[in-house]
């Protein structure tokens, strides 16, 4: 049985160990600093290239890609315990290689508040307030306006 002091001990030592394991949460919202016109297609929630079509239709799940903004980020992954890194070089954590990672996500109309997708100058139904601009992958890695790298 363990004493509360070493209770207290080991769920610190449990909080420090899984806090440097995070590298991008609860970051921000992407800025949509890089963007380019694009495909992407909702089935596969993905952006799709013309190789990655067949007769017009995606490959993979045979739905229609439309023609959209897509916001492009990158950031780098460990390739031998994938941390996740805003910063190029080796891991700080393994001291691996870390690898370019490039994620593209639709820009979308969305509630502020709710997040509930509309179109430019739409109100949300559920608010009423203006759709915004934003990414779809915001907040995740690499999608975010803060750049924390693991430590």
């Amino acid at each position: 049985m363990l004493t509360k002091g070493w209770a207290m001990t080991l769920a610190v030592a449990i909080l420090v160990a899984c806090a440097s394991y995070v590298a991008y949460a609860d970051c921000g919202k992407c800025h949509q600093t890089k963007t380019e016109e694009g495909w992407w297609c909702g089935g596969c929630k993905a952006a799709v290239t013309p190789a990655d079509l067949k007769d017009g239709k995606c490959a993979k799940c045979g739905g229609a890609p439309e023609k959209c903004v897509l916001c492009i980020a990158t950031g780098y992954v460990c390739e031998k315990c994938k941390v996740e890194s805003a910063k190029a070089g080796d891991c700080e954590k393994c001291k691996g290689k870390l690898a370019e990672k490039t994620v593209k996500a639709k820009v979308i109309w969305a509630c502020p508040d709710c997040g509930h997708e509309g179109k430019s100058g739409d109100k949300c139904e559920k608010c009423k307030k203006d759709c915004a601009k934003s990414c779809s992958a915001s907040g995740t890695f690499p999608h975010t306006s803060e750049k924390k790298a693991p430590k």
